[in-house]
């Protein structure tokens, strides 16, 4: 899981967007991931683009962490700025199809969190379906 922040000033037409990590930086076909997840002495078996746990697939997530890898979950503590209104949290499923300039100027038009939310997800649906990835997104 990655986080965005961001904001639009209205009056000045300008739009203020940070990620506090770099997409992909936890999964497996990451180098630093890989020899991360070779450390914790289970029977894993680490391939180009996936983890297996025995014979599980798992989707390591370092937001999270996993009940069978003996790690801590990866963790940034940071203060929001002034123009930072929206806070955006999401998975590979979203930021493999929403830059993160795109998911808060999406975000900064609704209200209702639900409302952006939902946008969010169906902005994500359809450029995965377009690229040929529909069956991909938010597994």
């Amino acid at each position: 899981s990655l986080c965005a922040l961001g904001g639009v000033d209205e009056d000045r037409g300008e739009m203020s967007v940070r990620m506090l990590a770099e997409q992909g930086s936890h999964r497996a076909e990451n180098v630093s991931e890989r020899e991360r997840l070779r450390t914790c002495g289970k029977d894993i078996k680490l391939e180009l683009d996936s983890v297996r746990i025995g014979d599980h697939v798992l989707n390591v997530s370092r937001a999270l962490g996993h009940a069978q890898l003996p790690f801590l979950p990866s963790f940034k503590i940071t203060r929001s700025q002034p123009c930072e209104q929206i806070v955006i949290l999401g998975s590979d499923g979203l930021w493999d199809y929403v830059d993160a300039e795109r998911a808060i100027h999406l975000a900064s038009q609704h209200e209702d969190p639900t409302d952006a939310a939902r946008e969010l997800v169906e902005f994500a649906l359809e450029t995965a379906d377009a690229q040929g990835n529909g069956n991909d997104a938010f597994k």
